[in-house]
């Protein structure tokens, strides 16, 4: 998996927009500005295990017209229970009161199970502001991923393709 440090300083040379950084799950940032971006880890700052999955949060307290969205490449909502540390996060909260009460997030699953390539795939995410599927706000267009993901059969080419394409 992609440490943090990796991944923010990736985002520095390469994304334009407002990215606040990494977070563990109970340490997100209080009062994100309009239009901003985090990664966020399912791991709690204390535990030890080193973290566990990577998730994005996409256009935070937008003001711009494009909706929130949450993106997980296992296809997860929010809400969803990290089955590795088997606990519920604070991010479906997170995102009810950073997103207007409404947000996207996919809900197809992209990512081998036992694959590390979480913190590539949040990294796209962002840079590309969209989602593979998304379920709950609609978007007129989603090239980005559609391209991306129309030349894979299993989740494992998916793997290798990010990691190509995202270079941490």
């Amino acid at each position: 998996m992609s440490s943090n440090i990796q991944i923010e300083n990736y985002m520095k040379k390469h994304f334009k927009g407002t990215f606040l950084g990494c977070f563990c799950a109970d340490d997100l940032p209080n009062n994100p500005p309009p239009n901003s971006n985090l990664i966020a880890n399912y791991s709690d700052r204390d535990d030890s295990d080193g973290g566990t999955h990577w998730v994005a949060m996409i256009n935070l307290n937008s003001d711009n017209g494009d909706p929130s969205l949450f993106f997980d490449s296992y296809g997860g909502d929010a809400d969803f229970e990290d089955v590795v540390l088997q606990k519920q996060t604070n991010f479906k909260r997170y995102m009810d009161r950073h997103s207007g009460g409404s947000y996207g997030h996919n809900n197809i699953n992209i990512q081998s199970r036992d694959g590390d390539a979480c913190g590539h795939y949040a990294v796209h995410a962002i840079l590309s502001q969209s989602i593979p599927s998304l379920t709950g706000q609609k978007r007129s267009a989603n090239k980005a991923w559609s391209s991306f993901t129309s030349c894979f059969n299993t989740p494992e080419e998916n793997d290798k393709l990010i990691k190509q394409m995202i270079k941490m």
